[in-house]
């Protein structure tokens, strides 16, 4: 259900729904902090009523170190709440153990579900 609703969110956004797409984001570093300009804008509005414009850099310059593009060796593993390190990309064989133990154990008409999301995404639903 959490997914089917996640889904919905993306076919129906309402107005008030800041819709950001990994594919967008992770095309380039461009893109990426467009992105974060446009999250923070979502949340904090565009003046300087929320956050000074000191705190929008600061906020956007940290946030490159999650820049796929400009740290392409990387994936975010937090060692604590305050002091993330920072790694992206995820190891070819444990993803590919994860599809395996997917496939081998999914229940076929759940995963059918899942595929009808891909689609819905916008995604080629992954082979069964």
């Amino acid at each position: 259900p959490l997914a089917e609703w996640m889904t919905s969110v993306f076919e129906d956004p309402d107005d008030d729904t800041l819709r950001l797409d990994f594919e967008d984001l992770t095309k380039s570093s461009a893109r990426f902090d467009s992105g974060v300009q446009r999250l923070l804008n979502h949340f904090f509005g565009t003046g300087t009523d929320l956050i000074s414009k000191q705190e929008r850099f600061l906020i956007a310059e940290k946030a490159k170190v999650y820049d796929a593009n400009r740290n392409p060796e990387t994936t975010s593993v937090y060692i604590n709440s305050t002091f993330p390190s920072v790694e992206h990309s995820s190891d070819p064989v444990c993803k590919k153990a994860a599809h395996s133990a997917l496939h081998k154990s999914l229940n076929p008409a759940l995963f059918a579900r899942y595929q009808d999301l891909q689609r819905r995404l916008g995604y080629a639903a992954t082979p069964s």
